[in-house]
């Protein structure tokens, strides 16, 4: 399954997680606290590719400034 990934940030960090599949007919965006980005997380590890403005550079950047390990998405 293709997942696409969107994250909107302010100046403390990453605060809205979205998600789009099904050839972005589905999609879904909430905000985020532990529990869902734990969920976020585990929805990116089941995907087969994870794609996404920004996704993999500027969003693992954001991520890994904030201790969360993104090294299994980062190529």
């Amino acid at each position: 399954m293709i997942i696409a990934s969107y994250l909107e940030w302010s100046k403390q960090g990453i605060d809205v997680l979205g998600l789009a599949w099904d050839d972005g007919r589905k999609a879904t965006a909430t905000h985020r606290d532990r529990f869902t980005l734990a969920r976020y997380l585990e929805v990116l590890k089941k995907a087969d590719v994870v794609v996404g403005q920004n996704f993999i550079d500027a969003d693992c950047r954001q991520m890994d400034k904030e201790c969360i390990d993104v090294s299994w998405l980062e190529p």
